[in-house]
């Protein structure tokens, strides 16, 4: 059940760490939520991820207001190209300007999280609170992004906290690339995501990984992931051409 996911995830999280109880990773998430204001983004900033020293990365952002909920939780690849992203995501900021009158904020790993001896990953054991506080999620759907298992991790973790209409009305997929045939390629990798091609740039974080994954099931993890990029084509189809596809 939708229910039973979030249980799976934080509670491998605390018997893996022995860390902190359930009720306290997720109490300190949520005090601890950030967010970087469009105004503090450059393509620079998006450019150097491995140059950029991580107290100047964490300063861009800043803590959520009282009542305040994140425009959108960016989740994308690092190795993908950064001058498309930075392209799309400014087309999206202004888009959001025109519509509702002031620039958005986003949830970005690099600029949200207080790395610990440059390791995120005590940061992110409540990764649902980050995502859950957030309108959006956008996925920047590049040649790389199905490849990293950080990235399909959390688009399983949004469906773990919610049911497939509410997570599809939630998500919007960037695809990426330089000409159409790179975008929809990108897409068809998603769609068909397996588990075992996806890798982390940190062996540590792979391997914790791995076991959470284990846990749900392997085959549970790919299917979720597969069927949440089948419906969004499909739900895109349907908007467009006021019909749903003929095959799919």
């Amino acid at each position: 059940s939708v229910n039973a996911f979030p249980d799976i995830i934080l509670e491998v999280e605390v018997n893996s760490r022995k860390l902190q109880s359930v009720e306290e990773i997720l109490r300190s998430a949520a005090t601890e939520i950030r967010c970087v204001d469009y105004a503090n983004l450059t393509y620079s900033a998006l450019r150097s991820f491995g140059n950029m020293n991580v107290r100047d990365a964490y300063a861009r952002s800043r803590p959520l207001q009282k009542g305040e909920s994140i425009d959108f939780f960016v989740s994308h690849s690092w190795r993908d190209d950064s001058a498309i992203k930075w392209r799309k995501l400014t087309e999206i900021a202004e888009n959001f300007m025109l519509a509702q009158g002031r620039y958005p904020t986003f949830w970005m790993d690099k600029f949200c999280l207080a790395y610990d001896n440059g390791d995120p990953t005590p940061a992110l054991r409540a990764l649902g609170v980050y995502i859950m506080s957030c309108d959006q999620m956008l996925v920047f759907c590049g040649p790389t992004y199905s490849t990293r298992l950080w990235c399909a991790w959390e688009l399983f973790v949004m469906l773990a906290f919610q049911d497939e209409k509410q997570a599809l009305a939630r998500l919007d997929l960037v695809p990426m690339g330089r000409v159409t045939d790179e975008e929809s390629n990108a897409l068809n990798k998603l769609a068909n995501f397996d588990v075992t091609s996806a890798t982390c740039f940190s062996p540590h974080d792979e391997t914790r990984m791995q076991r959470l994954i284990d846990a749900v099931g392997r085959g549970e993890f790919n299917g979720k992931v597969r069927k949440l990029v089948r419906l969004y084509r499909r739900e895109s189809y349907r908007m467009r051409y006021g019909r749903l596809p003929d095959r799919e």
